[in-house]
């Protein structure tokens, strides 16, 4: 069983009929499938997009496009023209700077530049978006003239100004770059494809009625199976999640860690962190112009006093190094009942909805096979599932409840100055 939650969704600022959309979901997209965006979101399930074209630094085309599901938003009726506010604000920034803007009573945007690229376009509380002011200053280098910086007086944020979000919205014109565009095709032979509607109805609910009963057929068997399994004589099994961390001591004991990194070290810039289950937290960096990787063993090994031996990819290019740390963590069990596993994939999905997060989860086989080649089915189901976010991870799970949710990894990855978060896990049910 496989479960996907697409992003694709915003926080609208409604002005009459027009709606600026903040906390979209960017996606950057081949050269090739920029001068079609309109299929490409499409094909990722999205039914309006947005684009912009830059350089990067090293003078190439690189293509940007917004996904947003219009249909999944909740909007007054007559809204019919949807703009990226980040691309409005950016246009403000002149070059390089960020703007901090209060949405609504409880939630912030965060838009960002870098020589007047869009960096970062984040919804938050405050706790988030200062986090994500805080990552921004801090991994990318400032301009000579200074950052550019609009913020709320009550931030207290140095050299900053409000900024004049009502005189913004209030304009009669924007530029056509920054409008969403329909991505559905016209819509042609109605009546052949209602028809074609019915007859696959009608199929549909024959065939549905069918697999419902092998679906209960099936189960029954499992159950007649994993009965005779508990009745026969095996080893006492343990349960993973009473000898793994818990969700926000695994976490805080990963965050303790990588926040003590350096982001440089002989030039070499830091670009992945991997936080593992094991106990190791594995650290990768990426050579600049002109450095040796001898520059950056030498630098480890000066740094840590010799206690971690740093690794390359060689033989290869030898553009990435790093090195691993330890990470402790205290196991403490959870001796709760599992729920049931229709529970589970709710409890779960509903969270990474409201915090639109995507997240693809997968059922695993729970047959286990013993040293002596005897098969016996595990009397738990388990999913492994994954999540994506730039939220930092510290910030994110305050509201769910770790019953049979585990972390095994979270990746950190720095990309133009942008840090995201992979979460992978096993979530565990009743059988």
């Amino acid at each position: 069983m496989m479960t996907t939650t697409p992003l694709f969704t915003a926080t609208p600022m409604v002005r009459g009929r027009r709606v600026f959309l903040a906390g979209i979901d960017w996606l950057p997209v081949t050269l090739r499938a920029g001068k079609n965006v309109k299929s490409e979101a499409r094909r990722r399930g999205a039914d309006r997009v947005v684009s912009y074209r830059y350089r990067d630094s090293q003078k190439n085309p690189q293509w940007v496009m917004g996904l947003v599901n219009w249909a999944a938003l909740t909007l007054p009726k007559g809204c019919k023209d949807g703009y990226a506010l980040a691309l409005l604000i950016v246009r403000q920034l002149k070059g390089s700077g960020y703007a901090i803007i209060a949405l609504d009573n409880a939630r912030y945007g965060f838009v960002s530049s870098i020589d007047g690229v869009l960096i970062n376009d984040v919804v938050g509380d405050k706790p988030a978006i200062a986090q994500a002011q805080k990552n921004f200053c801090q991994f990318n280098r400032e301009p000579e003239g200074g950052w550019q910086i609009f913020a709320p007086a009550d931030w207290n944020i140095a050299d900053s100004q409000p900024f004049n979000m009502e005189g913004l919205l209030a304009g009669l014109r924007f530029p056509a770059s920054a409008r969403f565009q329909v991505t559905s095709r016209k819509r042609r032979l109605l009546g052949l494809f209602t028809l074609c509607g019915l007859m696959l109805a009608g199929y549909v609910g024959w065939y549905g009625y069918q697999t419902h009963q092998e679906a209960l057929h099936q189960a029954a068997i499992r159950a007649a199976w994993l009965a005779q399994q508990q009745v026969q004589t095996s080893p006492a099994l343990r349960s993973p999640w009473h000898d793994t961390p818990r969700l926000m001591p695994f976490i805080n004991a990963c965050a303790e860690r990588w926040q003590k990194i350096p982001l440089s070290l002989a030039g070499w810039r830091f670009k992945e962190a991997q936080c593992a289950q094991e106990g190791t937290l594995r650290l990768a960096y990426s050579k600049p112009v002109g450095a040796t990787v001898g520059d950056f063993a030498y630098r480890v090994k000066q740094v840590y006093a010799g206690q971690t031996p740093p690794y390359f990819n060689l033989p290869g290019q030898g553009d990435t190094g790093g090195f691993s740390q330890p990470v402790t963590f205290t196991i403490s069990p959870d001796t709760r009942a599992l729920p049931e596993a229709d529970n589970q994939i709710q409890r779960l999905t509903t969270f990474a909805q409201r915090m639109r997060l995507p997240i693809n989860l997968q059922e695993e086989d729970n047959r286990q096979v013993s040293a002596n080649g005897e098969e016996r089915i595990l009397p738990w189901r388990r999913f492994s599932f994954s999540l994506e976010t730039t939220i930092p991870p510290t910030l994110l799970f305050d509201e769910l409840d770790d019953l049979g949710l585990r972390l095994h990894v979270i990746t950190i990855t720095l990309n133009q100055g942008r840090l995201s978060y992979r979460m992978e896990g096993k979530l565990y049910a009743k059988s």
